[in-house]
């Protein structure tokens, strides 16, 4: 299934050819993973709560899909706790493990909204909180999280790869701090699950969001993956599914499209992931040579393979870019997709003090180098239009 190349409005706009760089916010649902849904979005319609041969299947399916993300993830069969999203498992493991331990969350301020909103909520309930600031290139440094834990810390909740820079955190030696202090990590590595092992032993962590449609899976299917005794508190109720931990029936199609994305990942991943870096690198060094003092280039030592991410100086703003590139057919984002539209966004520039307008461009294990050269030489060409200041 070949993904469409060109997209038309209306009728009074003309086709223009699409490229897509904004894997980071979604990817397109690869035709194997599909094939394996398509039973249960069709034909087989169980409960698979229902006693029923339906509902017997549909539990066979659920089960068989969370038994290969298990084993996958280096969990144990029930420390795979099935959710509607990333945000969702991001919820749970934050608010849940507060409901059972009291005492200070620490974080970052260039998290996930999924993270930072349901701290926010905890704080205003009078709960302690230690934000850490990032380096340059958006990730944390480890010594900053031993200085600010002690025993009176609750949960250490922090992304594996930012979702809008591509930086890397070395979770694992923050995981090496925490266990030291008996304080449960969470980490969430939506962004990295294409690109790294994302076992809790490999993460350092005892609770580690995933999701779906960041490798070509379904989108409204997440997980949260635990480790050892962590147990959060459920924040849905209503029902028993998912031993007591998440009421509400469960997306039979989408748990079944998860497991098959995720043994995709995992058969393809180490060659993508070098494919990936090669292409990225080819992408900012277009971007360096044609875009000129104009793009301020952000990239870290070893930053994750697919998102490349910097800011265009001058008179544009991040909207303004964005659709302009729109129009000239590349699919780009200034960031996060989750925090599109929002009354107060673009948290992870200002913590990076933003000389310009925040642009990411993403790319897939579908992305050919024609396209990163087609897509830098019209990034190159928008800059130069909208990269320079304003005049009164």
């Amino acid at each position: 299934m070949d993904r469409p190349k060109t997209f038309s409005a209306s009728m009074e706009t003309p086709e223009v050819p699409r490229l897509y760089f904004d894997h980071a916010a979604t990817t397109p649902l690869a035709p194997e993973v599909l094939d394996a849904m398509m039973p249960w979005l069709s034909g087989a319609h169980g409960n698979p709560s229902s006693l029923h041969a339906s509902g017997r299947m549909a539990r066979h399916a659920v089960e068989d899909a969370r038994s290969r993300i298990a084993r996958i993830c280096g969990v144990a069969t029930e420390g795979v706790v099935f959710t509607g999203s990333g945000t969702e498992a991001d919820n749970l493991a934050v608010l849940g493990v507060a409901a059972r331990r009291q005492g200070t969350i620490i974080t970052s301020i260039v998290e996930h909204e999924a993270v930072l909103h349901p701290v926010q909520r905890l704080e205003s309930e009078g709960r302690g909180v230690v934000r850490l600031r990032p380096r340059a290139d958006g990730s944390i440094d480890p010594d900053a999280v031993a200085d600010a834990i002690d025993g009176s810390v609750a949960l250490v909740t922090l992304m594996h790869t930012n979702n809008e820079t591509g930086a890397v955190t070395d979770t694992r030696a923050v995981g090496r701090i925490c266990d030291r202090h008996e304080v449960p990590v969470h980490v969430d590595a939506v962004q990295a699950l294409p690109w790294h092992p994302v076992t809790p032993e490999a993460l350092g962590a005892d609770l580690v969001t995933v999701s779906a449609h960041k490798i070509g899976g379904p989108k409204g299917v997440g997980a949260l993956l635990l480790r050892g005794s962590a147990q959060p508190g459920p924040q849905i109720l209503g029902g028993s599914q998912e031993r007591g931990r998440r009421a509400g029936t469960e997306n039979v199609a989408g748990i079944v499209g998860f497991a098959a994305a995720l043994e995709r990942v995992e058969r393809t991943r180490e060659a993508a992931a070098l494919r990936m870096r090669f292409l990225s690198d080819r992408l900012r060094a277009a971007l360096s040579e044609g875009a000129g003092p104009s793009y301020v280039p952000v990239r870290a030592g070893d930053p994750s393979p697919h998102i490349v991410y910097g800011f265009v100086r001058g008179g544009a703003d991040a909207e303004m870019l964005v659709l302009r590139l729109d129009l000239e057919g590349v699919e780009a984002s200034s960031g996060s997709a989750c925090s599109s539209g929002a009354l107060e966004r673009g948290h992870v520039p200002r913590a990076l003090g933003a000389p310009g307008a925040p642009l990411r461009l993403s790319i897939g294990p579908d992305t050919t180098e024609a396209e990163v050269d087609r897509c830098a030489a019209i990034v190159c060409r928008v800059v130069e239009i909208l990269g320079s200041p304003r005049r009164a």
